[in-house]
């Protein structure tokens, strides 16, 4: 843009604009639609992984 203005900065910020003010816009839209975003997060609960039972409490041997 500034090659084609012969370096006015003008131009080449507002071109930079449009998408600057579309994020906003998609920003705020989406805040309208999705108040709580914490509404739709799931509980996650936190478990260590079991071992495999064996009759004598040991660990399986590795083959």
């Amino acid at each position: 843009m500034l090659a084609l203005t012969g370096d006015d900065y003008g131009p080449a910020r507002g071109v930079l604009a449009v998408p600057g003010i579309a994020v906003m816009l998609l920003l705020f839209w989406l805040r309208a639609r999705v108040p709580d975003p914490a509404a739709y997060e799931r509980e996650v609960q936190a478990t260590a992984p079991s071992a495999p039972d064996a009759p004598d409490g040991r660990l399986p041997a590795v083959h």
